[in-house]
């Protein structure tokens, strides 16, 4: 008998009882990352580079700027004032968490435009976390405002979808709704859910919880189970669920006090990736694909903050609220230098296309100059105010 056997709803132990709790090998036993990549979960204490065919890495430039970007969210300076935990989009835009409303628009300046009623959800229930497993599995290569706005959109529209229902749906039929709803890459999202679904509702009665634990509760574990289930059953079970996005559910689950971080988890996105670029703490020697650059980031930020005993969730955020609301607009944000913790250790930002489009960087990296105009700077009682007024 088949280890897993879905159409039955009939799992097994068995299958990783022997090596997926640890974050380092798969099911085979076989390490999941080159040998010379995963020395970065202890870099060396004298700080010593790190390099590899395709890139070089400054690990002990990277700790003091993630230090001091930490310091600054930690204490609500700059930017990270207005810009913390509490405004990220899976908070914001979770379906009914303002008033039973979900914003159609959100503009840079934070403000909102039309809402629209949403039916009620209450965070951490399990609607919420099985509402939050395939909207966070089509967060790719796309804003991720757009990407929780339209799920709160579709999940008042249809939320049925969200409880079992896409796995019934063929792609061509759930890729036609989520255009409708104005979904990024509704291909492959339309490919990918029902097999989420499938898994998720036949094989763990719709408990994303469950599911999670089966796996050990690592990425590993997770990969491992991908990697099992197609050898045994011969289909999909859990398409685009790779590291990132695996890394970035447990996040969000970590947040609701739900499932805890595992140590072999952090979601480097593009806005993890760009601070390493433009801080130049990585190097390029050639194009390199943004997958291999996070099988060297992810280990080295889960050993950082083990480390250094900081918290991933705060790192997190921290990274990617100063990726989305000061890289985006640095080049036009007057007062950037005082705004953003890493100005001053910050090429500009560096362009994104090629990434959004084939998930490579390319050799040389574009950059885009930071705002000349540095009129405004700081009271010693952190109080922005012009130079020139």
């Amino acid at each position: 008998m088949s280890a897993i056997a879905p159409e039955k709803g009939i799992i097994t132990p068995a299958l990783f009882s022997s090596a997926v709790t640890s974050p380092r090998k798969s099911a085979s036993g076989e390490s999941l990352f080159d040998e010379e990549l995963m020395r970065l979960y202890d870099p060396p204490k004298s700080g010593e580079p790190y390099e590899n065919d395709r890139l070089w890495f400054d690990t002990k430039r990277a700790d003091d700027i993630l230090l001091e970007m930490l310091f600054w969210f930690n204490r609500g300076l700059g930017h990270y004032q207005h810009n913390n935990v509490a405004n990220a989009p899976q908070n914001v835009l979770m379906p009914s968490v303002f008033h039973g409303k979900v914003p159609t628009q959100i503009n840079l300046d934070g403000t909102s435009e039309e809402e629209k009623a949403i039916e009620p959800m209450k965070i951490g229930s399990r609607d919420h976390l099985q509402w939050l497993f395939p909207t966070v599995g089509s967060d790719r290569r796309q804003e991720s405002t757009n990407v929780y706005r339209n799920h709160s959109l579709l999940y008042h529209e249809k939320p049925g979808l969200y409880r079992g229902e896409a796995q019934h749906l063929e792609p061509r039929e759930l890729e036609k709704i989520l255009r409708e709803f104005k979904f990024g890459i509704p291909e492959d999202t339309s490919r990918y859910w029902p097999h989420q679904a499938r898994t998720l509702f036949k094989c763990f009665a719709g408990d994303p919880i469950k599911l999670l634990e089966y796996c050990g509760g690592t990425v590993a574990g997770v990969l491992a189970f991908k990697k099992n289930w197609r050898k045994e059953v011969g289909s999909l079970s859990l398409p685009g669920f790779g590291p990132k996005i695996t890394s970035l559910l447990f996040l969000f689950y970590e947040e609701l006090g739900k499932f805890p971080m595992p140590d072999d988890a952090f979601a480097v996105d593009v806005h993890v990736q760009r601070f390493f670029l433009q801080t130049k703490t990585v190097l390029l020697k050639e194009r390199v694909i943004a997958s291999m650059l996070e099988r060297v980031l992810r280990p080295y930020l889960c050993g950082f903050c083990a480390r250094f005993s900081k918290s991933k969730v705060d790192l997190a955020h921290a990274l990617w609220q100063n990726g989305a609301k000061m890289c985006d607009v640095c080049t036009r944000q007057k007062g950037a230098d005082v705004l953003c913790p890493i100005e001053k250790c910050c090429t500009g930002p560096v362009s994104t296309k090629t990434y959004t489009q084939k998930s490579t960087w390319e050799h040389p990296l574009v950059f885009q100059p930071k705002y000349k105009d540095r009129s405004f700077s700081v009271s010693e009682t952190g109080t922005l105010f012009s130079d020139t007024a």
